[in-house]
C-alpha cells in the first residue's frame, strides 16, 4: 500500500511545485529544481501546501541522507523512488519506469528495473534500495 501512496504523494508535489513554486520553468530544468528542492533545508512547498510532510531526506555531499525508510512507509518509498533514484537516473526515467513496471511494491520495481539490463539503473535501484532500507521487514 506505501507504493502506491508515494505514487499520490510524488502526483501532489510535483504538481504543485510546477504550478506555484517554479511556473516559469519547463522539462528538465523543472524536473531536476524538484528534486533538488525537496532533497533541500529549506523546501518550498510548506508554504504553499496546507498539510504538508515531513522531508524525507536531505542531500549530504555524498548523496541522500533519508529520514525515513523502510518499504512500508510512504514517506521512504516516495523519497526512495522519486527523490533519491529520481536524483541518480532523472525524474523522467524515474516515473515512466515506475508506470511501465506496473509494480506494487518497492521489490516489484527493483525486478523489473533488474530485468531491463541497464547498468546504470540497476546500480542506482540497488544502491537506493540500501540506502532507504527498501527491503528490509
Amino acid at each position: 500500500m506505501a507504493f502506491l501512496e508515494a505514487v499520490g504523494i510524488f502526483s501532489e508535489r510535483f504538481f504543485f511545485f510546477a504550478k506555484r513554486v517554479e511556473p516559469d520553468l519547463r522539462g528538465e530544468d523543472l524536473r531536476r529544481a524538484f528534486f533538488r528542492n525537496e532533497l533541500s533545508k529549506t523546501r518550498a512547498l510548506p508554504e504553499v501546501l496546507i498539510n504538508d510532510c515531513p522531508a524525507a531526506g536531505r542531500r549530504t555531499r555524498t548523496g541522500v541522507a533519508p529520514a525515513l525508510t523502510r518499504a512500508s512507509v510512504e514517506g521512504a518509498v516516495y523519497g526512495a523512488i522519486y527523490l533519491d533514484f529520481a536524483s541518480r537516473v532523472g525524474l523522467r526515467e524515474a516515473v515512466g519506469l515506475v508506470l511501465d513496471s506496473n509494480a506494487a511494491s518497492f521489490s516489484e520495481l527493483q525486478t523489473y528495473i533488474h530485468g531491463r539490463g541497464n547498468p546504470q539503473w540497476t546500480n542506482a535501484i540497488d544502491e537506493v534500495e540500501t540506502t532507504w532500507e527498501m527491503n528490509r521487514a
